[in-house]
Formats: structure tokens, sequence, C-alpha cells
């Protein structure tokens, strides 16, 4: 099973389509947010349109909460989402508002609060969501709470993506027995 993610400069669906595994596609979460700060979630829309007239399951990826109740609330015709839990790419006046001060390093973010407001709207959509950067790109040193958290936020139908670093450890295997602890829904 593959997924591609679509860019703007990744348009051609057709033969994408013809991808031996090639199951879905979703919309760069990258695109999809800044489309979104623009008032421009309709170009979205138009594209996921292509993905399905392509015969492939419809996704859309973002780091914002906002952007998965937009798409709810228009109802369009989505199979799952692409849930980053940080929202990692906030402009200075965004980060003034929310914060009260602007960090010494602005561009990826990750704050405390985000993974609550994501884990909110995942569980708030019918839709699969596959929850990304539960580890903040390896900034959490609280892997096993990442997890926990992360599971404890998301839908039994949804599932987590974790990237690896396994250079000095095993982390791959470290990964697989933290998702099967607390990924078990007793």
């Amino acid at each position: 099973m593959y997924m591609l993610g679509l860019t703007q400069g990744n348009e051609n669906l057709r033969e994408a389509a013809q991808v031996e595994g090639l199951i879905g596609v979703a919309h760069h979460g990258e695109v999809t947010d800044a489309l979104f700060k623009q008032g421009k979630l309709d170009l979205v829309h138009d594209r996921l349109k292509r993905i399905r007239d392509a015969g492939l399951l419809v996704g859309v990826s973002t780091h914002m909460p906002d952007v998965v109740d937009a798409v709810e609330s228009k109802g369009w015709d989505v199979d799952y989402f692409q849930t980053c839990v940080y929202e990692r790419h906030r402009d200075e006046a965004a980060l003034q508002k929310l914060l009260g001060h602007v960090p010494v390093s602005v561009g990826e973010v990750y704050l405390k609060d985000d993974p609550p407001r994501m884990f909110k709207a995942i569980r708030q959509t019918k839709r699969p969501c596959l929850a990304f950067k539960i580890l903040a790109a390896g900034r959490r040193h609280d892997v096993e709470q990442a997890f926990r958290e992360a599971f404890a936020g998301i839908k039994p139908t949804d599932a987590v993506i974790v990237g690896i670093y396994d250079r000095y450890s095993d982390q791959a295997g470290q990964n697989a027995a933290l998702a099967r602890r607390f990924g078990s829904k007793s």
C-alpha cells in the first residue's frame, strides 16, 4: 500500500494511479495550510476531485485543526485526513497573539498545547486520521508519554505515523512496542 502527497507540481494523477500498490493521495499539508490561510481552501477541493476521478482514495493533510473543521463543515468527499499534531508554521503575528510574545526562533515552533487541539479535531471527524509528528520531530524526549497521549487522543479507526532515526537505537522496534502497548483498545 502506498499513499502519495499531492503538491501543486504533482498533478499527473492518472499516471500516478497506475503505480502498483498506490491506493490513495493526500493533498500536501504545507500547501493545504497555506491555501487555507489565504482563504483559498476551495482550490484544494478542486484538486481532491481530480484524485477521486483518478480512482484513488482522497486525503487531506494538514497541520491545523481548523482545516479539518473547515473540510468537515463543507461536507467534502474525503476518505481520510493526515493530521500533524503540531501546528508548526505560525507567523510572528500568530505567535504574538497566541503567546503574548515572539520566540527567538520563528519557523518550526512546537507548542505543548497543540496536540490536544488536533486530537479534538481528530475525534470530531468520522473519517480515519493518520496522526503524525507525535514526537515533535524528535524534540520530545518523553517518548512513552507522547505515544500514550497520541493513542488516547485518536479514535479506534485512526493510526499514528512516527518517524525514526535509528542510528543509535532500534527506534522502529521501540515504536512498534509502544504502539502495541498504547494502541490496543481494551
